[in-house]
């Protein structure tokens, strides 16, 4: 049972977050799809379940939803109770090398290959969820090949990181102008030189929450460990 206690982790602190420099990418899309709002309210469903067999069915159902080899509530930590594991959706092969002989095809500089398991999509807002994330990743490829979007221009952990604590301070319903000066205190100074007021901090973090929720619906599977 998950220590509803321990939820949302004190945006505050930078205990909840350590080591977030070494997260792996499963690490990574964890936390991000337990800030799913979506995610969340099937982990309440379930947990309102009365019955073992409609607990066990409301798990099998939010599992694979969310792609999760195994059920586990947002609240849990990702180092808590059994191993986490996602289903495996999609892989993407841009080498010159044959491929192994279950594919029988050989793949070309530039070729990507996609392998999708239509059994892990089971709604048409999972359909279009993938579809959306399956182009952003073919945009970004076409533009890595052509030299025109270099690697590093994907968001570091110190970025992401700083995310995670800004939906942890909203879902306090922390104002803005509170998680400003603490998150994001090189910017205490405007454009102009003069000090952020209550109104610069709101229009600025309400920016970047909506930055980070993008992330919570469909950027947390871009992290996901073929």
């Amino acid at each position: 049972m998950a220590n509803h206690q321990s939820w949302p982790p004190n945006w505050r602190s930078a205990t909840p977050y350590a080591e977030h420099e070494s997260w792996s990418g499963n690490r990574w899309a964890w936390e991000f799809l337990r800030r799913n709002a979506e995610f969340q309210w099937w982990c309440d469903r379930v947990e309102e379940l009365v019955t073992a067999d409609a607990r066990l069915e409301g798990e099998v159902m939010c599992s694979r939803l969310f792609h999760l080899s195994a059920y586990k509530h947002y609240a849990e930590p990702f180092h808590d109770g059994a191993p986490l594991e996602f289903m495996r959706l999609m892989r993407v092969v841009t080498h010159t090398d044959p491929e192994p002989e279950e594919y029988d095809l050989v793949m070309h500089q530039g070729d990507v290959l996609v392998k999708i398991n239509v059994r892990h999509l089971p709604t048409q807002t999972a359909i279009d969820d993938h579809l959306r994330w399956y182009g952003n990743l073919l945009r970004e490829a076409a533009a890595q090949i052509s030299g025109q979007l270099p690697i590093t221009t994907r968001p570091q952990p110190a970025k992401l990181v700083r995310y995670l604590r800004l939906l942890d301070a909203d879902a306090e319903g922390v104002h803005q102008h509170v998680v400003g000066p603490v998150l994001y205190p090189e910017k205490a100074v405007n454009s102009d030189g003069l000090q952020r007021n209550a109104s610069d901090w709101h229009e600025f973090i309400k920016s970047r929450i909506r930055a980070a929720r993008r992330f919570t619906v469909e950027g947390w599977m871009s992290k996901i460990e073929s």
